[in-house]
């Protein structure tokens, strides 16, 4: 059962295995899911905003579905989601919080899309099964430790413009091979599976 104000804001639910977001929401408030058993969640076009801790620690969570409408996650909103296996982010995101992803350690590979603009501290940290990242040009404000304790990323794409890299580098201890690559490269990398461990990082600028 959902709880939607007058604002067209949810704002309480009662928990099922699978949950399909109604349409004429356009905020998922603070804590609506958080804990809840479900496996599925299907986000439709309409929710602008995923407020803090919507979903936090849905450990059942295996699929997630974020219409191409969402512009803002928020702080700690998918936090130890541990189950979630495959995450695409909507080409309208723009700003992703504090904590959003942490923990959430069963992904391989995460593409930013362009048009992200922020990224806030530790929002991916601790995704232990994260081998392949992607960063946009559009990219203004990477928070601090975003990635660390990722212990199995090995392959960074980043705009070779990026005044990133330094930041996201210094989380981690092993050696680095830095290439020159196309952006044809890049559209070739994001539909190709995870790569080998190569026992350092590549961190490929574009």
């Amino acid at each position: 059962m959902f709880i939607i104000n007058e604002d067209k804001k949810l704002i309480r639910y009662e928990p099922d295995s699978e949950i399909t977001i109604p349409q004429d929401v356009k905020v998922i408030g603070k804590g609506v899911f958080a804990r809840s058993r479900f496996q599925k969640v299907i986000i439709p076009e309409g929710v602008i905003t995923i407020e803090s801790s919507a979903f936090f620690e849905c450990t059942s969570l295996e699929e997630l579905t974020i219409a191409n409408t969402v512009e803002s996650i928020g702080t700690s909103a998918f936090n130890n989601c541990i189950s979630l296996t495959n995450l695409i982010l909507p080409t309208s995101l723009k700003i992703i919080g504090s904590g959003a992803f942490f923990g959430c350690n069963s992904f391989r590979k995460l593409n930013i899309p362009e048009g992200t603009t922020h990224i806030e501290s530790v929002a991916f940290q601790c995704c232990d099964s994260l081998e392949e990242l992607f960063l946009p040009e559009s990219l203004h404000f990477l928070g601090e430790h975003t990635f660390q304790f990722c212990s199995n990323l090995h392959h960074i794409w980043l705009p070779k413009n990026s005044t990133f890299k330094e930041s996201i580098l210094n989380d981690f201890k092993m050696p680095i091979q830095e290439f020159k690559v196309s952006k044809e490269d890049v559209q070739k990398a994001k539909i190709c599976t995870s790569k080998q461990n190569p026992g350092y990082i590549t961190v490929n600028l574009y």
